[in-house]
């Protein structure tokens, strides 16, 4: 039963929840990652899996891609991937395919 649904940033998750029995796994090609503990799961996307959608869109043709949400980001730099690594990780990929997907 679903209590409460909440959205949390990478970053932000695993260092919430570090104190607690929390397993991080990849996932696979067409399943992004994931943590769970007990009876809990949390699905999120890291730059890896941003990347690999932002290659799917471009190799599709689709006109561009939308990031949910924004503010999830790590614009602080939490994480130690630089500013921002989620947007920047989509945009490198569809600036290098194509120059119509300039940002």
């Amino acid at each position: 039963m679903i209590r409460q649904l909440e959205t949390f940033a990478d970053c932000g998750l695993f260092s919430a929840v570090s104190s607690f029995e929390w397993t991080k796994s990849p996932g696979d090609s067409k399943r992004g990652p994931y943590a769970h503990s007990r009876n809990q799961w949390v699905g999120y996307d890291d730059v890896e899996m941003v990347r690999r959608k932002a290659q799917f869109v471009a190799e599709e043709g689709y006109g561009g891609a939308t990031l949910w949400t924004i503010d999830l980001d790590d614009f602080n730099n939490l994480c130690c991937q630089g500013v921002n690594p989620l947007l920047n990780a989509a945009s490198s990929v569809l600036r290098s395919e194509d120059k119509l997907f300039a940002v």
